[in-house]
């Protein structure tokens, strides 16, 4: 039984990063495939490159820790035992409204999902879609114009970071989709549902997409 606790553990270990990484390779390529003309050849902009899409937060480096302030609000859940904030990271980013297909983006929708969880798929933190197209910022402010889903701990909104008390080191994947269409439904969606409400498979509803990641570790108990 020994044994096949230690085979069990070292399984899951490398699916965890399999889940992971291809998690990164297919934002890349959808972004990529998004750059394609019907033709297949790559589509250049007549006098320069398309601007970059890129997602970063004041609260935290990319691939650097959370804070406690953004971790969930539950005991346990920080490195000293306490309840975390639960205060979502304010997100900014740049190059999303154009050059990635003809159509100009009216709306953005974000995704946080930490695929170290041990549950198949990983665990799914936030759902945010319908955030207006000339945003360039997801705050207080903003996050009032757009409409939230539901979180893997079951309610409506942001859940923070609460990874077991293993001392191993989650990694939280923040995609942010930049969508033709300026609304894709009512409040409460899963990610499973917004998934297929973009229809991210085809590329049918997304201009282009974009990754920041940040850590948290909760130290072995």
């Amino acid at each position: 039984m020994w044994q096949q606790g230690i085979w069990r553990h070292r399984v899951w270990k490398y699916m965890r990063w399999i889940m992971l990484a291809l998690a990164i390779v297919t934002v890349g390529a959808l972004t990529l495939a998004l750059h394609l003309t019907s033709t297949g050849h790559v589509a250049l902009a007549a006098s320069s490159d398309p601007p970059v899409f890129t997602l970063t937060s004041p609260n935290f480096a990319p691939n650097g820790p959370i804070s406690d302030a953004q971790a969930f609000n539950a005991s346990g859940c920080t490195p000293s035992g306490a309840p975390g904030g639960n205060i979502p990271p304010t997100l900014t980013w740049t190059g999303g409204a154009t050059g990635f297909t003809p159509n100009p983006t009216r709306s953005y929708a974000l995704t946080v999902v930490d695929y170290d969880a041990p549950v198949s798929g990983g665990f799914h933190h936030w759902v945010v879609y319908n955030i207006p197209g000339s945003a360039t910022t997801l705050d207080a402010s903003t996050l009032a114009q757009a409409t939230q889903g539901k979180n893997d701990f079951g309610f409506i909104g942001y859940g923070g970071p609460c990874p077991p008390r293993t001392g191993q080191t989650h990694h939280y994947i923040f995609t942010l989709y930049a969508l033709t269409d300026p609304s894709i439904g009512g409040k409460g969606k899963t990610y499973d549902q917004l998934v297929a409400a973009m229809g991210v498979q085809h590329g049918s509803h997304v201009n282009g997409a974009t990754v920041l990641i940040g850590t948290f570790t909760n130290p072995a108990s």
